[in-house]
């Protein structure tokens, strides 16, 4: 592939999420702990802001979906406060993201990442027989995004959610917490700073699919929901549990959901984070891997909580088992 063809198609990809509105450029400066953002509509200031942070060497993120905030068009500030699910207008992209099985700290293998191709195209496959246009695809260093166009109120965002944890469960590297409004995404052609790997527009599609399409196929494969519950401790006597991913779900509806990390990590805003004196991005979370669950907030009043309170403060408490 050819460096015009692979520019092309990924300031094309820019232009398309442009065209449905304000876009926020969110970059992680992890050498200095530090969140770049800014809100654009305009191309020109969107992709200088890019050049700029590839020149830092930082991980560069932008919304998928429009933003319900005036674009700034300026250059990239600290510190600011980051899109919201609440701040989304829309579902204009549907995202389904395929990563390699357990990247380490250099980022996938490229054996892990060929190990994954036949269920990205078996994925695609699936969708185009249920009635899916074709999609874009992306290389994002540690794997694939397949991004369909697509028009859905945010109101359906369960929906989604149940339509990637049913593809999960038959393709298990999809991810399937990647639903929420205001979910950010690799932008292709920067570098991941996790291996190395740069990222890139593999398949450039303008075709839609009718949002009507997407979620008849998710009530059709959402099976009887089953609670998803993990111990919160080490003693069997006790009992304690709670509902991990209803937790989880409970955060994105408050649009307090900042982004999945690794290895079963979650990243989120604490409850009390208006008690806080400053709020970073990784400073709290809840760490799930499927069989036990725990809250870890880095500010000393949070340090008390426990993923049992921090479920009641949330509205969670009856979710909460003693037995």
């Amino acid at each position: 592939m050819n460096s015009t063809v692979r520019i092309t198609k990924e300031k094309g990809r820019l232009l398309q999420l442009l065209s449905n509105g304000v876009v926020e450029l969110r970059c992680f400066d992890k050498a200095n702990d530090r969140v770049w953002s800014g809100l654009f509509d305009d191309y020109r200031w969107l992709s200088q802001a890019i050049k700029f942070a590839m020149r830092g060497g930082w991980d560069v993120y932008h919304t998928q979906n429009p933003v319900d905030l005036p674009a700034t068009n300026a250059k990239l500030r600290p510190y600011q406060k980051t899109t919201r699910d609440n701040q989304i207008s829309c579902y204009k992209t549907l995202l389904i993201d395929m990563d390699a099985k357990e990247p380490g700290s250099d980022g996938a293998t490229w054996e892990q990442i060929e190990a994954i191709q036949d269920s990205v195209n078996s994925v695609i496959e699936f969708l185009m027989d249920n009635g899916f246009a074709k999609p874009s695809l992306g290389f994002s260093g540690n794997g694939y995004h397949i991004i369909y166009n697509t028009y859905i109120p945010v109101t359906e965002s369960k929906k989604i959610r149940d339509l990637l944890l049913a593809l999960k469960k038959r393709w298990p590297a999809v991810d399937g917490v990647v639903y929420n409004p205001s979910r950010i995404a690799r932008c292709m052609g920067t570098t991941n700073s996790k291996g190395g790997q740069k990222s890139e527009m593999l398949v450039l599609s303008d075709e839609v699919t009718d949002g009507k399409t997407i979620l008849d196929l998710a009530k059709r494969l959402t099976p009887v929901k089953k609670k998803t519950w993990v111990r919160t401790d080490n003693k069997p006597s006790s009992g304690k549990w709670v509902d991990c991913g209803e937790l989880l779900n409970k955060f994105m509806e408050e649009g307090m959901f900042i982004r999945e990390g690794d290895a079963g990590k979650y990243y989120v805003l604490c409850p009390n984070h208006n008690q806080h004196s400053s709020t970073g991005e990784t400073d709290t979370l809840i760490f799930w891997d499927g069989e036990r669950g725990s809250f870890h907030c880095s500010h000393d009043h949070c340090q008390h909580l426990k993923l049992q309170q921090v479920a009641s403060i949330m509205g969670e408490g009856n979710d909460i088992q003693t037995s």
